[in-house]
């Protein structure tokens, strides 16, 4: 079958076969299965195969040249490894940061109480060793007149005051558990900003490798604004990278639930140049079930120069869609 018998073998083979219906059936058979084999398909990677390769090699060459051994590289192959090391990262500055702002509360409920004028109660009352509850200690100054007056209220108004002052305690604890979660908030807009504020700053990076380190910071952005769906629709309509593209618009899909998304999206369509993100858009629209996409998609068949996969592809996503 492959040629590779000698003459005398070849003709001691071909003389079996004359004489042996079974070899010659055999034989035949054999030669079928390897012209079938012959037309099966060779299947090819998939585009996220390759956009993924192309990003880790050109990461990995950027490293290279720019190698410098120390704490921020290793933490930078971490993150890069571990991705899960970021959040925890975060969430441990997150955690220094609440500490420290309750440290200071506490100070600030600790610091020493200014010393009342003449004749005017103290306000920080001491508390029972003993029932641990507030009690109200009056100090008065001033004229043995001024004592006799302020000694000679009722038992009413002090029932009052006491009554006030062992309700201020828990009403002080409301304040600072409000307090506390006030700053945990704070600074957790503080870590999504300053989250955005890296993302934007790589997006204008040269490097390509550092603009696909920049996109990779959307997927960790909960609430996705207009600051953040700008940068992120030009770097997928404009980035000379077709890889930055890819990547791109795979974070983009995420946001699909959002109207603008999706509405971004179909307008990017017609304004991508590359083979690769056409045929990747066409799959993304047929996910998402996206009919207004259908006419974006015939407008792309009517250009000439269409790359013939991707022209099969869209074929295929209008066949599916319409």
């Amino acid at each position: 079958m492959d040629n590779q018998l000698t003459d005398a073998e070849k003709a001691e083979m071909e003389q079996h076969l004359a004489d042996c219906p079974e070899c010659r059936q055999q034989l035949e058979d054999n030669h079928r299965l390897w012209d079938s084999m012959g037309e099966i398909p060779v299947p090819a990677p998939s585009d996220k195969m390759q956009v993924r390769f192309d990003a880790m090699l050109e990461t990995y060459k950027q490293e290279q040249d720019n190698r410098r051994p120390g704490i921020a590289f290793y933490l930078q192959q971490l993150f890069a490894m571990k991705p899960g090391f970021t959040w925890a990262y975060s969430l441990i500055i997150l955690v220094i940061g609440a500490g420290l702002g309750y440290a200071v509360s506490r100070g600030l409920n600790n610091a020493p109480r200014v010393r009342p004028p003449e004749g005017v109660a103290a306000v920080n009352p001491p508390k029972s060793r003993e029932t641990d509850t507030p009690v109200t200690t009056v100090t008065l100054t001033g004229s043995a007149a001024d004592r006799g007056t302020a000694n000679s209220g009722s038992a009413a108004d002090r029932g009052t005051a006491n009554a006030g002052s062992a309700t201020n305690p828990d009403a002080a604890n409301t304040g600072n558990d409000i307090s506390e979660k006030q700053q945990l908030k704070v600074l957790a807009d503080q870590v999504h900003e300053m989250r955005e504020m890296v993302m934007l700053a790589l997006l204008e990076n040269p490097s390509a490798s550092e603009r696909i380190r920049g996109v990779s910071y959307a997927s960790d952005i909960k609430t996705i604004n207009k600051n953040v769906l700008d940068a992120l629709f030009s770097t997928l309509n404009n980035d000379p990278n077709s890889n930055v593209r890819l990547i791109t618009l795979d974070a983009l899909t995420r946001y699909a639930d959002v109207p603008a998304v999706r509405r971004g999206l179909v307008q990017s369509i017609l304004q991508q140049g590359s083979p690769l993100v056409q045929a990747a858009m066409a799959d993304v629209m047929l996910r998402l079930q996206e009919k207004k996409a259908v006419q974006p998609l015939k407008e792309l068949l009517e250009q000439k120069d269409l790359n013939e996969m991707v022209r099969t592809k869209i074929k295929q996503t209008l066949t599916r869609l319409i």
